[in-house]
């Protein structure tokens, strides 16, 4: 495997950086990316698009999507100047070529993000040749009722054109989230629902992102007690009890409350992630560098170092998304909150 960097957008002194990059391939060749400002943690500005027609080696100027934009709302129960913005967006192409945003809400009071964990909600956005419809994905169940998070999900469109969504849900009595896959139609209406998964440490299971590989589907999921889980299912709804990632030899991968996304590279399931190393102990929660390595069996093996290239010092890395194909695509970008949240966007090539 060689492994090539490129640097999409640098670091602009003042000026926070183009943060979450996720991208998509389109039926005409082109990738599509998804992206928005960062000025403090967790404080995104409006969701923006920008597109590649060279494989992702140049981008357009990124343009605003107009249905997430950050923006002022009424007060809510408490006092303060509210707004709200959308977050941890992932685009993909529907079968008709109409371009679909999943991400979820984020409040700020008085230009703090607020309610991190409540009161949450998943949306969605359309976008047919340029005309845009969006709305709320809507589940009418207790699991959800404090809040449904559909961020950061890598999702399957299925061939009858449904969508597999996973998500991670919290209900009103207080307890630890769990994780379970929504069947939506192409009208973002929800018309299945599978059984949760739970494990009690802190908020619970978070992040949850699924893929489609050799006849099974796999779930690997964020938590918080130094440990990613995974878990397999033979029809994408109905999900084994989850396991703690391991390495071949037996060792446990130790991470600390960061996402893990998949990669099926030249027909090979891979795993990118972040993990505790020698070199990154200065890093708050090892968010930097990012790894990949094969899962065989439910195991990872042959672990090479992805972003930044070996040798760069490390800063802290974002959220990352991951493109696979015969030449696969991993992109992360850089915030560094000492120099105002500047930090340049990545891209490991796969080769």
């Amino acid at each position: 495997m060689e492994i090539t960097q490129e640097v999409i957008w640098p670091a602009v002194p003042g000026e926070g950086a183009w943060f979450q990059p996720r991208v998509c391939s389109l039926a005409d060749g082109k990738l599509l990316m998804t992206c928005q400002r960062i000025s403090a943690d967790d404080g995104y500005g409006s969701v923006h698009m920008t597109t590649s027609s060279d494989n992702g080696h140049t981008w357009s100027v990124p343009e605003p999507v107009p249905p997430f934009p950050r923006r002022k709302v009424a007060p809510r129960d408490e006092e303060g100047e509210w707004e709200e913005a959308v977050c941890d967006v992932v685009p993909s192409e529907l079968a008709d070529g109409r371009i679909l945003l999943i991400g979820q809400n984020v409040w700020y009071r008085d230009g703090v993000l607020a309610s991190p964990n409540d009161n949450r909600c998943s949306r969605w956005a359309i976008s047919d040749n340029g005309k845009w419809s969006d709305g709320v994905i809507e589940w009418d169940d207790a699991r959800c009722s404090r809040g449904l998070y559909a961020g950061c999900a890598q999702r399957i469109h299925l061939d009858d054109g449904n969508i597999l969504l996973p998500v991670s849900h919290a209900s009103a009595d207080g307890l630890p989230r769990g994780v379970c896959v929504l069947k939506l139609n192409e009208n973002m209406q929800v018309i299945r629902a599978g059984p949760s998964l739970h494990y009690p440490a802190k908020r619970g299971l978070l992040e949850p992102t699924i893929v489609a590989h050799d006849g099974m589907f796999h779930m690997t999921i964020r938590a918080e007690d130094g440990r990613g889980w995974h878990t397999t299912s033979t029809d994408g709804m109905h999900w084994k009890p989850i396991e703690a990632w391991r390495f071949s030899d037996g060792s446990e991968l130790v991470t600390d409350s960061t996402q893990q996304r998949w990669l099926i590279h030249r027909d090979k399931l891979h795993l990118v992630y972040t993990r505790k190393h020698e070199c990154n102990q200065q890093l708050m929660r090892w968010r930097a560098p990012l790894w990949i390595a094969e899962v065989t069996d439910g195991k990872l093996s042959g672990e090479m170092r992805l972003l930044p290239a070996d040798g760069e010092p490390l800063e802290r890395l974002g959220n990352f998304s991951t493109l696979s194909g015969n030449t696969s695509l991993v992109f992360a970008t850089e915030a560094r909150p000492e120099h105002e949240w500047s930090g340049r966007t990545l891209l490991a090539r796969i080769n």
